[in-house]
């Protein structure tokens, strides 16, 4: 057991290290910065011991494919990647801006159990909640359980929504616990999902 100020001393040098991680990854985007220097930042920042307020991270495992794929501006990559790092202030703005939405507007919606948390690009961005929640619906996608997307607001009033993942886990017919693979509809899910449909979603 260690001492709140070790601790605390470990969150700021996962924080030090995590801003070095992203400045790198702004810098290998922008074609300042190899992927070998990212990696390496990522490895030193990765893992670790538990602080006071974090705990260790893994900013490696698959890295090397999602920084060739946010290079040639692979969509989904680039949504799951904004997601990621949407608290990251000032990170995450540049990355919106270094993104293929650049010229729109981004919101990162975190759905809890009957409740949302909302990070906007650029920050005036003004939307209401209820204008998120129908471009989710439109597609027949569940909101407010637990599920993370991205919606792109194009200057023509088109939008784009991408599902992030789920932080729920569901138990199948093996009895093991499963992740969504992929976003419901909620014309096919029944509740907390019966055993049919988690195999299906789960798999």
């Amino acid at each position: 057991m260690s001492d709140a100020l070790t601790d605390i001393a470990r969150d700021e040098r996962r924080a030090r290290n995590v801003n070095n991680f992203l400045r790198g990854l702004i810098d290998y985007l922008q074609g300042n910065l190899n992927e070998e220097e990212v990696i390496r930042r990522a490895k030193i920042a990765s893992g670790g011991r538990h602080g006071y307020f974090s705990g260790p991270v893994d900013l490696v495992t698959g890295l090397d494919k999602e920084l060739k794929q946010l290079k040639r501006g692979t969509q989904k990559t680039w949504a799951k990647a904004l997601f990621r790092y949407r608290n990251s202030d000032i990170f995450f703005h540049i990355l919106c801006h270094l993104s293929p939405w650049k010229l729109s507007k981004i919101v990162c919606v975190d759905y809890g159990m009957g409740f949302a948390r909302v990070i906007r690009y650029p920050e005036d961005f003004l939307i209401k909640e209820g204008d998120i929640n129908k471009a989710i619906s439109e597609k027949d996608w569940i909101t407010y359980d637990c599920d993370d997307y991205l919606v792109v607001f194009y200057s023509d009033n088109s939008r784009k929504v991408f599902w992030i993942g789920n932080s729920t886990g569901y138990q199948c017919k093996d009895n093991v616990y499963r992740w969504l693979e992929r976003p419901r509809k909620r014309s096919e899910w029944t509740g907390s999902g019966t055993m049919e449909q988690r195999e299906k979603y789960c798999r």
